[in-house]
């Protein structure tokens, strides 16, 4: 899938893959603590082992602290004199080896004085584990889930039949469905979009948020170098606005007097991963379409972080106004919503690679 790209191209769609399946468990989650990258790695297995296996090649680094990155340097620079190859476990291991040691020595003496040592091993053996290879956790963030339960076909009848996709259980009464879509045709792709859906089985109806991912680099999107970024960008701005499927209901019925617009498409730039041995972090600011094409269409050539601060959501803030209903969609029919999908073509091919989250709830808060 991977194979034919460059490093960069390989850590540039690795990255977005993993950043929007983050973004997919922190919504479907509904958590103050934001799910790790290490966690939303482990999801692109449950989806398809050969991709993931790719795309721990990509990025095999993992989020480490600065202890662990001295540790490493430490382990670079000792090989380096001394010509003889050392890793950071195994300096750690030395280290551990001499306060186990001291504690067997100092075994007469007050507990109390011996704290500090012991709080030094528990750290250093925590730390042996993030400097280890990448290996599937037995802790998921989410649970499989393979029973029987009917779930109205999670989206199925809408998107050609494969094996990248996986069930997970969110709570007693709900289920989060992950579908990867194109990762056959990885090497044309140009980013990543993530469709997401809430699915109210009782009501019959759904409401779906749309954000498409492409790279910045410094907090700066030129539209000219983002490959078809004003492109992508006007297409959902024509499927989504112009056909006012963000338009605010004619009649609330007394509900929701107060809400935001109902934006349902929005631009979320990702951080570039610099370097090899790079922490994975990404600017969690998410920009509605029509505001990112209304500075193109006024001349801008770029969206800058530094100027765009009043017009954005951070994803905390942006997540909680989903999940309460204060933006995203009007609620919409199956019947709706499938007609859209199928008339516009939008879980087809294209140049992005998709990531369809459908999470479907048998009893869902009153809206």
């Amino acid at each position: 899938m991977l194979e034919n790209l460059s490093d960069e191209d390989k850590q540039t769609i690795a990255f977005q893959i993993v950043v929007a399946l983050r973004d997919t468990l922190s919504i479907a989650k509904k958590s103050t603590v934001k799910p790790t990258y290490e966690a939303a790695i482990n999801i692109i297995n449950d989806l398809n082992p050969e991709l993931y296996q790719e795309v721990s090649n990509a990025l095999p680094f993992k989020n480490l602290s600065e202890e662990a990155r001295f540790y490493q340097n430490k382990a670079e620079l000792q090989s380096i004199t001394s010509d003889t190859p050392i890793t950071a476990i195994q300096l750690i291991d030395l280290e551990l080896t001499e306060l186990n040691q001291l504690l067997i020595d100092a075994s007469d003496i007050d507990a109390d004085k011996k704290k500090f040592v012991k709080q030094k091993i528990l750290s250093l053996t925590g730390l042996k584990e993030t400097l280890r290879p990448r290996r599937i956790s037995e802790n998921r963030y989410l649970q499989r889930d393979f029973s029987t339960v009917d779930r109205r076909d999670f989206g199925a009848s809408l998107v050609i039949q494969n094996d990248f996709v996986a069930d997970f259980r969110l709570k007693s009464n709900s289920f989060l469905r992950i579908r990867l879509l194109h990762p056959d045709r990885i090497e044309h792709s140009t980013g990543a979009d993530l469709i997401y859906e809430q699915h109210d089985v009782e009501q019959g109806k759904i409401r779906v948020m749309f954000l498409q991912y492409k790279i910045w680099e410094d907090g700066v999107l030129y539209y000219s170098q983002a490959h078809n970024l004003e492109q992508q960008l006007r297409r959902m701005h024509s499927l989504l606005c112009e056909d006012r499927y963000c338009k605010q209901p004619e009649s609330l019925n007394g509900e929701f007097e107060y809400r935001f617009p109902y934006c349902s498409a929005f631009l979320r730039p990702t951080d570039k991963v610099q370097l090899s041995n790079s922490k994975l972090i990404s600017t969690g600011i998410h920009i509605p379409v029509c505001l990112a094409l209304a500075w193109r269409n006024r001349g801008d050539i770029s969206i800058n972080k530094k100027e765009i601060r009043t017009a954005t959501l951070t994803h905390e803030i942006f997540e909680g106004l989903f999940n309460k209903s204060f933006i995203g969609s009007r609620w919409l029919t199956e019947e709706e919503l499938e007609r859209f999908y199928r008339s516009n073509g939008i879980l087809e091919s294209d140049e992005s690679i998709k990531i369809y989250a459908r999470e479907i709830m048998d009893n869902y808060p009153s809206y």
